[in-house]
């Protein structure tokens, strides 16, 4: 009797546990079937209809890992890039969701990674995409294109006019930036965009300086202004004769970069009092001057200005004289 018993028992567990298991495969079976209807409609470009069936084949199969990739990459078509309005902010946001919830499942995984980085970038979130830059630097270390969006990114940061930053940290950018794009080049000798950013994020290093000498609002022993200071400049030539004055902060040169070699031809004027210069295409220098006594202005040809290596052989011959 008690076999019996046992027996009937396992007859009425088998139908229930048969029951179980069928209902989660049909789940599986109907959120196959949303997946490819989703994939049909995101072919023809319907992504509305096609983030709905994705939708759906999440809710029967929570850890269908392609139908989340699929409704991410829905969401994201849909997106506008730099699109202001409440609805495409929306939709941006829901397409980093959904990117997020296939990095709980696939922490690796690179095309979402690289989904979240793009739409932060797009909606002006440029800390929250170079953390993912980042990532994707560690992901592909091999590549190039992870190194240069750091440093397009960088560059971005530090040159943004809205949300300007102070100097030192626009200087770290920059540097950082550019040590990125270096590897990039290093990945990818060819990678033309990246020398193209090495030249804007040099630039910003120089805006740095600059702008720190511009705060201090330097001028010279002689209250001359330097050039770099904004507003109007004004020129005392007095004492040009007999001491620092003219044009410039007033102070003498004292020496020239390395690359450059730093040749005396004043000895061509006995007193040289220089309005202006220009260099003409056959390597002859163009010189006018002035005189204190009367102010009339002279225009000289200056010959072998170019070639000479001691100032020696330099020569000139008036071209126009008696300007006022």
């Amino acid at each position: 009797m008690k076999c019996r018993w046992r027996a009937m028992a396992g007859l009425v567990c088998l139908p229930l546990a048969f029951g179980m298991i069928g209902c989660g495969v049909i789940d599986k079976l109907k959120a196959r079937d949303h997946l490819n209807k989703g994939v049909r409609a995101f072919r023809e470009a319907e992504y509305e209809r096609a983030v709905g069936r994705f939708q759906q084949a999440i809710e029967l199969d929570p850890e269908f890992l392609n139908a989340q990739i699929y409704l991410a990459t829905s969401y994201a078509s849909l997106y506008i890039p730099n699109g202001q309005s409440e609805e495409n902010i929306s939709i941006g946001e829901h397409a980093i969701s959904a990117y997020e919830s296939v990095l709980e499942q696939d922490p690796g995984n690179l095309y979402s990674v690289k989904g979240i980085a793009g739409i932060y970038f797009s909606m002006g979130e440029f800390e929250k995409a170079k953390e993912y830059y980042l990532e994707d630097c560690k992901l592909e270390p091999e590549q190039a294109d992870p190194f240069y969006s750091v440093g397009n990114v960088n560059w971005t940061m530090a040159y943004d006019k809205l949300n300007p930053r102070p100097p030192q940290e626009r200087w770290q950018l920059s540097e950082e930036g550019l040590e990125y794009l270096e590897k990039c080049l290093v990945n990818d000798p060819d990678y033309f965009n990246a020398h193209f950013y090495i030249n804007l994020l040099n630039r910003e290093k120089a805006k740095v300086i600059v702008d720190e000498i511009v705060e201090q609002k330097p001028s010279s022993e002689n209250d001359f202004i330097l050039a770099t200071a904004p507003g109007t400049k004004s020129v005392d030539c007095s004492g040009i004769t007999s001491g620092p004055g003219g044009p410039g902060d007033g102070k003498p040169l004292e020496g020239v970069h390395p690359s450059y070699d730093l040749i005396d031809i004043s000895r061509t004027y006995t007193s040289p009092q220089i309005g202006g210069m220009d260099f003409l295409p056959d390597g002859r220098l163009l010189v006018t001057d002035w005189n204190d006594n009367d102010g009339n202005a002279n225009l000289w040809v200056i010959e072998g200005a170019k070639t000479t290596r001691d100032g020696l052989d330099v020569t000139r011959r008036q071209f126009a004289g008696g300007f006022q």
